[in-house]
């Protein structure tokens, strides 16, 4: 017998149905002249079953056990495994992966950093002139360089006021688009033929004002 089959866990060997201890194995042992049959099972392998013939005087018989076979139920379950172990990382590669809503909001969102941005320029800036009108105003009553400052201040604190504003909202609009598109590419999608998502958002700023446009298909 192999050495590789003697080796195998819960190995069972039967003659005649008469469980062999293992002292008996791969030595020579006195049997009665008759046909004897050999069962051999292991937890995880396809039973062998064989036949040997000794003679009523003086004979002397070898029969060889060859390698034991795997089950298919276990080669079916050692498949499955292996299936698992090389589709996950596949799968949590896809999850990973952001949509066009999750791509829509960090953009919106990248666009209100900006408008505040401006915004705190505009701001600054009216300050500015707002300070440096009071060398040529006392009170609210100002000379031609003062009250040009002034105007000049009053118009970029309202560009100021617009831009913090809208700044704001597209944080907000940006945020929820994202934690939206997470949530959507967390279901799991069995319909291939859905339409695709898509997203887009237009921009249009001026001194004065600014103006977002933003529209999705999912």
């Amino acid at each position: 017998m192999p050495s590789e089959v003697a080796a195998l866990s819960g190995l069972e060997i039967r003659r005649d149905g008469v469980v062999l201890g293992r002292g008996a194995w791969n030595v020579a042992v006195p049997v009665d002249g008759a046909e004897h049959s050999i069962d051999v099972t292991a937890p995880g392998k396809v039973a062998w079953q064989g036949k040997v013939v000794v003679k009523a005087e003086s004979d002397a018989a070898v029969l060889e056990i060859p390698a034991l076979q795997v089950a298919p139920a276990e080669q079916e379950r050692s498949s499955q495994g292996l299936r698992t172990l090389d589709t996950s990382p596949a799968d949590a590669g896809s999850a990973s992966r952001w949509g066009a809503l999750e791509w829509a909001g960090v953009g919106t969102a990248g666009a209100g950093v900006v408008a505040l941005g401006v915004g705190g320029y505009f701001l600054s800036s009216a300050l500015g002139k707002k300070s440096d009108s009071e060398q040529d105003c006392t009170g609210n009553a100002c000379g031609p360089q003062g009250y040009s400052q002034r105007t000049s201040a009053v118009s970029q604190g309202n560009t100021a006021t617009i831009l913090g504003i809208a700044g704001g909202a597209l944080l907000a609009g940006g945020a929820t688009l994202f934690i939206v598109g997470r949530v959507k590419a967390s279901r799991t999608r069995t319909d291939s033929d859905s339409p695709p998502q898509s997203a887009t958002l237009a921009l249009a700023a001026s001194p004065a004002s600014l103006a977002a446009e933003f529209s999705a298909r999912f």
